[in-house]
Order: C-alpha cells, then sequence, then structure tokens
C-alpha cells in the first residue's frame, strides 16, 4: 500500500479526483484527533515501523510533508518529501 492510500483512507474529506499536495493542511479535509491515531496505526501496519510517541503532536501531522518526515524518521531513512 502505497503512502496516499493510507493517508487518503484517514481523509474523509478528500474527494479521489483531488491532488494531495504535500504542504495540503490535513485538517481541511477531516483529519482530527481520532482519524490522527488510525492513521498512526494505519502507517505503523503498512510499513512495519512504531511511531514514537514523541513524535506524535499536531505539528508532525499537519500536512503529507509533516507526516512523511515522521514515518522516514521510524523507517530510519533521511527525511525527503511527500510524493
Amino acid at each position: 500500500m502505497t503512502f496516499e492510500k493510507v493517508l487518503r483512507a484517514s481523509l474523509r474529506g478528500l474527494p479521489d479526483q483531488v491532488d494531495l499536495e504535500a504542504d495540503a493542511l490535513l485538517t481541511r479535509f477531516g483529519l482530527d484527533s481520532l482519524a490522527t491515531v488510525g492513521l498512526i496505526a494505519a502507517l505503523e501496519e503498512a510499513y512495519a515501523v512504531v511511531i514514537p510517541d514523541e513524535a506524535v503532536n499536531p505539528m508532525n501531522f499537519r500536512t503529507p510533508r509533516t507526516i512523511w518526515t515522521v514515518l522516514s524518521a521510524a523507517r530510519g531513512e533521511p527525511t525527503e518529501a511527500a510524493g
């Protein structure tokens, strides 16, 4: 499963035909605290990682780019732009 597919599954307000930009504010598409918990679980399962508790804060889950940075760090990879 791709990063975008995992992310889109948590964004109930994002129409399929709308491109998901790296710096889009995800709260505009329905990412609230409950959806964020589900997203974290989905990312951990899809990528076989554990996102550390200290990384779970609203600023790290604002945009696809910030989430990709957290995910990349959890995977032990250099951070790159989401895409």
